[in-house]
């Protein structure tokens, strides 16, 4: 029997007060999410509509998470640990944001205290016969969050400098990485939600040491009890799924779902959740399609050449507020086209798409990533969010005067196309 379903209440509740003062969870304010400037800077109200600036320790977008008036959980500074010499200029600290009427815990650096607790209290199946040597622990020049070591080690013999007792000592090791994942919906938690080269680099440095005869592994502490599978975000970052495909059979890679309560106390079992790894061969594919949110802070007018070698230009002019374009289906190297489409050094522009990175504000591109087309589909779904904007006699954009990232039914439009679950 799975020892998770088995803990005993009492220890439970023990536990449970443990994880709030370790994770300085004891004195949580509520209040109501206002903006975010930058990414480590939230700006909300308090229940009084005092303004309150508050460090945000988790620079992942979040988009999915933050909306006007979105109850966040804060601590207070004077509640925490003083980890620097450097006076603070910010009074609070963002813990987490409502989702759902569930909290959903976004300190990074505390997810660290957090598998270290579970990891104490062997909670986690797979890692439950290691115990944790060190945190922050060292390889040549590569830094992990811990280093574990068997409960039951083999014996190492006296001479220590023989070849045997150095491959008997790494294999009563463990190097393991914590990720946290904080992007779920429909059942399926993704990671990351921003591209993250350092996230590729640690599964790359496992994957080696792994090569050496050392044991590795990566937890993903997705912060929501309800996801039934754990997948990596192909859409926003191809290589980091890439490589986490090919390192699969090299590094251990285990997702945990982190079930918090309304008081922000961890309830039990955490539960870990499936990778469907067949699915995701036939998925991750460098094909589908892409969405450009641009926005335009005033009406602009500009032109567009017909095609790549005619003299003919077209005008047209913007209203002030956004615009989503939806590309059709790209049948390979979606990825380069995007990169190719983000390049404003281009001379000509010939397509739509190319005239609100030239000339818009501001501009995102989101790919949707898929072995099959479903452009046509994904367009009809997202008319629904505003007005049809013809430009010309054969393209279309929607248009709304409000940011659609601030706006639920985008984000669960995004979540229909990009997490869904098996076949």
């Amino acid at each position: 029997m799975n020892k998770l379903s088995k803990y005993p209440l009492k220890k439970s509740k023990l536990l449970s007060l443990e994880v709030k003062e370790k994770l300085n969870l004891n004195n949580i304010t509520k209040a109501y999410f206002i903006e975010r400037p930058n990414r480590f800077i939230v700006h909300c109200k308090n229940e009084n509509n005092a303004f309150i600036r508050a460090h945000l320790p988790n620079p992942g977008r979040l988009d999915e998470l933050f909306f006007p008036n979105s109850i966040i959980y804060l601590s207070k500074a004077s509640d925490q640990k003083k980890k620097s010499k450097v006076p603070r200029r910010t009074s609070y600290t963002v813990i987490g944001v409502e989702r759902d009427g569930y909290p959903v815990f976004l300190h990074t650096h505390d997810t660290n205290s957090l598998i270290e607790i579970l990891l104490n209290e062997k909670l986690i199946e797979q890692l439950s016969n290691y115990t944790i040597e060190k945190r922050e622990a060292t390889y040549g020049k590569s830094r992990f969050d811990f280093l574990l070591k068997k409960d039951t080690p083999q014996p190492v013999e006296a001479n220590h400098n023989s070849r045997k007792d150095d491959k008997i000592a790494k294999e009563n090791q463990l190097w393991l990485e914590v990720k946290s994942c904080t992007l779920f919906g429909n059942n399926v938690a993704m990671f990351p939600d921003a591209i993250t080269a350092r996230g590729r680099k640690h599964l790359l440095e496992l994957a080696k040491l792994r090569d050496s005869g050392v044991d590795c592994a990566v937890v993903f502490a997705v912060h929501c009890p309800d996801v039934k599978y754990f997948m990596p975000d192909f859409h926003t970052d191809l290589q980091f799924s890439q490589t986490l495909m090919n390192v699969k059979d090299q590094v251990k890679i285990i997702p945990v779902a982190i079930p918090w309560q309304k008081d922000m106390s961890l309830s039990l079992p955490v539960k870990e959740v499936t990778v469907p790894w067949k699915y995701l061969s036939k998925t991750i594919k460098d094909t589908g399609t892409y969405l450009a949110l641009a926005y335009f802070e005033k009406p602009v007018t500009c032109k567009m050449k017909s095609n790549g070698f005619g003299e003919n230009k077209n005008t047209y002019t913007f209203e002030r507020g956004y615009y989503i374009y939806t590309s059709s289906f790209v049948e390979g190297n979606l990825e380069q086209t995007i990169r190719r489409l983000k390049n404003k050094k281009r001379k000509i522009i010939t397509s739509i798409p190319e005239l609100l990175v030239r000339n818009a504000v501001e501009i995102r591109i989101m790919a949707i990533r898929s072995p099959n087309d479903q452009s046509q589909i994904i367009k009809n779904t997202f008319q629904n969010l505003g007005a049809k904007y013809d430009i010309s006699t054969n393209k279309s954009l929607i248009f709304t005067k409000e940011n659609p990232i601030d706006n639920v039914e985008f984000h669960n439009i995004l979540e229909k196309f990009r997490m869904k679950q098996p076949d």
